[in-house]
């Protein structure tokens, strides 16, 4: 072989190494690149998820208001059935856990309707049921029937009430579809004291302490219905009975003689429900 043709097959030898060469060094990349890509698909993907994640644990801030209007959708009814008992199965403090559940249904209607019933008379049309369907979903999360019926006997005369709470009774209208109430009080005030909170975007926990006193009569004691516990209390008001303001500044200087609970509300569209109680441990 002459030298020409040693120096064509050189040439040609290094034009296919150097051919070679780029197409491994372009398929090494295009793999990086496309490992790169998919990595940042990756971790795009993940950053999402623990955005969403991070805003689900998002604090939120709730105003005094707000917090207590959400403790007064625990069901609390503190009607005396004869024999100075508060603990029902519309009260829930009584126990050590319970959840929404756990209730049958007539006590959430109560408890709405109670809410409704606030600040209007006696007989007087406090709501629809379209009001108290909303009113239930909003407070429990639960929906319910349109299967109430005020009770009658054999002559039609009225003998009973759709539902109950504490010391109201509501009557159910099936001709015009509305409830309204009338009232026996039992003579018992409950103080709900707010203790602290932590609010996210799909949880509301409140823990808070819980006190019943009798506003008649004239007498000097509040009690802790879940240990039974029963404490005096000196101070009254200018008519000699103990009231709202007197009980809540005695637990306040009292705390540790009280049972603590924590109150856990879920979210739905209409926003923060009641979900469960339980008694906090030490």
């Amino acid at each position: 072989m002459g030298k020409l043709e040693k120096s064509i097959y050189a040439v040609i030898i290094l034009v296919l190494v150097a051919v070679i060469a780029s197409g491994t060094t372009y398929l090494i990349m295009r793999d990086k690149d496309n490992t790169n890509t998919e990595n940042n698909e990756v971790n795009d993907k993940d950053k999402e998820s623990n955005d969403n994640k991070d805003n689900e644990k998002e604090e939120i801030t709730l105003s005094e208001k707000e917090l207590n209007d959400y403790l007064s959708y625990v069901p609390d009814s503190t009607i005396d059935f004869g024999d100075n008992d508060v603990c029902n199965n519309q009260n829930v403090y009584c126990k050590i856990k319970i959840s929404v559940s756990d209730l049958d249904k007539k006590v959430l209607v109560g408890k709405a309707l109670f809410t409704f019933a606030s600040g209007k008379d006696e007989l007087e049309t406090i709501a629809t049921f379209e009001e108290l369907a909303s009113k239930v979903l909003e407070m429990y999360g639960v929906k319910i029937d349109n299967n109430f019926k005020s009770t009658y006997d054999a002559e039609d005369n009225f003998v009973g009430y759709a539902a109950t709470y504490g010391g109201f009774a509501f009557n159910y209208n099936e001709k015009d579809k509305t409830f309204n109430y009338s009232l026996a009080s039992s003579g018992y005030d409950s103080v709900s004291l707010f203790d602290s909170y932590q609010a996210t975007n799909d949880e509301l926990v409140i823990y808070s302490y819980y006190g019943v006193y009798n506003s008649l009569g004239g007498q000097d004691e509040v009690k802790d219905v879940y240990t039974n516990n029963v404490y005096h209390i000196t101070e009254k008001n200018s008519e000699g009975y103990l009231d709202n303001d007197i009980v809540v500044k005695y637990m306040k200087n009292n705390k540790d003689k009280f049972t603590k609970y924590k109150h856990t509300f879920r979210k739905n569209e209409a926003g923060y429900y009641w979900y469960q109680t339980e008694v906090v441990k030490d």
